[in-house]
Order: C-alpha cells, then structure tokens, then sequence
C-alpha cells in the first residue's frame, strides 16, 4: 500500500506557512458561564465540550460605504460611512438527547448546544414578553440583570488556529500540550451576541449530522496579539 505525503512547498523554500482552514477550536467559555449563571438549572455544555460542537465558521465583509461623485463628467468612487459588520455564522453539531432504557424521555432530553443558543438568544431579548407560554419559565425579569444592560448579553469567542503535524510537543495558547499541533494564530469574536439561530432540516433520504446554525451580531473580528506564541 502507498502512502502519499503532500508537501509544504513553502516551508521547503523557507517561507510562510500557509494556515489550514480544518485545524481549529471555538473557545466559548464564557458564553456558557454567563447562561450559565442566568439559568443555573440548564443543561449546558462544559468548558472541555464548548469547542467540540462548532463544526464552520462563516466570515463576513468588512466593508466602507462609498458614495458617487463627479469629476468634470466622470464618475469616482469614494469612501463613506463605515458599513456594520454582517453576521458571522457558526454552524454547530446537535448531540443526541437522552432516552431511558424503557423508551420514556429522560429528564434532560434537549441537546446541550442547543440550550445555550436559545438562552444566548433570550438574554438578547431580557425585559421584553416572552414569545410563546412555554418560554414564560426563562423569561429573565430586568430587575435582576446587572448594569450596565449592554454587557449582560454580548460576549467574546475565541477561534485558535493551529497548524499541521509538528515533530515537536507544542503548546497551545494556555499551555496546554497539544500533541502533533502548532498554536499559530487567534481570532476574536469581539461583543458578539445571537441574532437569529436556526435548526438544520431533517431528511430520512439523506445520511448526515443534524446542525444548527446560529446568526452572531459582532462589532468586530480582529486578531489577538496578546497570546500568540
């Protein structure tokens, strides 16, 4: 049997090496502390899971406004206003739920990730109705939500972004040892909070991971610096 390796034309020739899109984790640790702490009786992911269940990541434009002026009888271009940051969307992987050996539901039948977004989403909405009856026993009272009400629901992601197979036992950004990995670059999902979320359709004609993609309102992706290594 052969055994084919792909080679790193840039690093043969000393360059840079280019970042794989497939080598990443979503650190959302505290996101789940602070549904966490708004919902104590929820099911949520834990900090060792919060990462396993972000499958892609969707980027946005950064964008600037332009706006049309004449030079003699020329149209030019120039630049405007500073357009909003769309929507980064993440898609998630739903884990199953739990069922009792005798086929009755367990007591905590929704899926974890699940919990977190639909809270997340609800924290975005704290003094207003709840939308249906049965949303009226997480609906949070405004009096109970710290000032100022801005930090309340927006939070930072992390993305770290590694690199392949490495001959040397590395770490990550927090020391801790990730074997075959290189820590090379973090992203940060600045003040991000849950516009809309969305399940992934159902299908028995199709083989796959039911997913569920949720609509993030951020105001800014930058790199961190801070703890790159």
């Amino acid at each position: 049997m052969a055994l084919v390796l792909t080679l790193n034309r840039w690093g043969r020739v000393g360059g840079l090496e280019p970042q794989r899109a497939d080598l990443w984790v979503a650190n959302m640790e505290t996101v789940v502390n602070a549904v966490r702490v708004a919902f104590p009786k929820l099911s949520l992911p834990d900090y060792m899971t919060s990462g396993f269940y972000a499958r892609q990541v969707v980027f946005p434009d950064v964008s600037v406004a332009t706006y049309e002026a004449k030079r003699h009888s020329v149209p030019v271009l120039y630049p405007g206003y500073d357009e909003p940051i769309g929507q980064v969307r993440i898609d998630f992987l739903v884990e199953a739920g739990k069922v009792d050996v005798d086929g009755t539901l367990a007591p905590q039948v929704n899926s974890r990730i699940f919990n977190l977004i639909k809270m997340w989403h609800q924290m975005a909405r704290v003094g207003r109705p709840s939308r249906s009856s049965s949303d009226d026993a997480i609906t949070i009272p405004l009096g109970t939500v710290p000032a100022p009400l801005s930090a309340y629901f927006r939070f930072d992601i992390r993305l770290d972004l590694y690199t392949g197979v490495d001959t040397d036992i590395s770490m990550d950004m927090n020391d801790v040892q990730v074997n075959g990995m290189r820590p090379t670059t973090r992203l940060i999902l600045r003040r991000a909070w849950v516009q809309n979320y969305m399940l992934g359709g159902l299908d028995q004609e199709m083989h796959g991971f039911m997913k569920l993609t949720a609509a993030l309102a951020v105001e800014e992706i930058s790199p961190d610096t801070s703890g790159t290594t």
